[in-house]
């Protein structure tokens, strides 16, 4: 899975942590629910819906019917999440769908994320999700559907393990936690170990991508749009 990282994350980047990553990121496969049926329809212009306390800003057409995760396979969808890094107003973060395509009861679309700096042609980080009745799926190329998904149509409230972050793990070690959000639902996944730690975490609405956290080294992570 790729990443779009600002100035003041990319600094923290090390080597240990791009490994310690994979640990992270590879725990999503698991197994799969049971399926359910999906739908996907033309979108309704009359769905446009502020959520509660979001800090996002949407350039894109109305979700369409199907899971809260369709709204990420409309083509040329966009969503800006203003970011903050130390508490502090910092570079905004884009993601639009570069391509959405259906086949039967699975979708796929490619989605690229990139920092916006005025007069700087994007560079995004593009990743694959696919959305089958089981959930949906996550990677930088094509994800497999074999494992547990990102989301499930219908997730359940999951927090990190009591004590997480308190103490000096004994060795390389994720967490995993799922989180409601204003009206989103967010997947969170953390790992420590002796010398490092990271976090991931992406929220998703009905309206799309609502927010997205990363850190990649101890310190202050940086946080776009509306997340925990």
């Amino acid at each position: 899975m790729r990443v779009a990282t600002s100035f003041y994350v990319t600094a923290g980047i090390a080597v240990s942590v791009i490994a310690a990553l994979a640990v992270v990121f590879a725990t999503w496969i698991r197994r799969a629910p049971p399926k359910e049926q999906i739908v996907i329809a033309a979108p309704d212009v009359g769905l446009e819906i502020e959520p509660r306390g979001s800090s996002v800003m949407r350039d894109s057409p109305p979700p369409p019917e199907g899971p809260f995760y369709a709204s990420l396979f409309v083509a040329g969808a966009t969503w800006t999440l203003p970011c903050r890094f130390h508490d502090k107003p910092a570079d905004a973060q884009r993601c639009r769908v570069e391509s959405a395509t259906v086949h039967g009861d699975t979708a796929t679309a490619r989605i690229g994320c990139w920092f916006v700096h005025a007069g700087e042609t994007p560079n995004p980080a593009v990743n694959t999700y696919v959305m089958t009745p089981a959930g949906l799926f996550k990677a930088e190329t094509t994800p497999s559907t074999d494992g547990t998904p990102m989301f499930t149509p219908h997730p359940i409230a999951k927090s990190l393990p009591r004590g997480w972050g308190q103490e000096e793990p004994p060795g390389p070690i994720w967490a995993h936690a799922m989180i409601r959000h204003h009206g989103a639902w967010c997947a969170v996944d953390e790992f420590q170990s002796e010398d490092t730690s990271a976090e991931f975490a992406e929220c998703i609405s009905p309206h799309g991508i609502v927010g997205i956290t990363q850190r990649f080294n101890i310190g202050p992570a940086e946080h776009c749009g509306d997340v925990p």
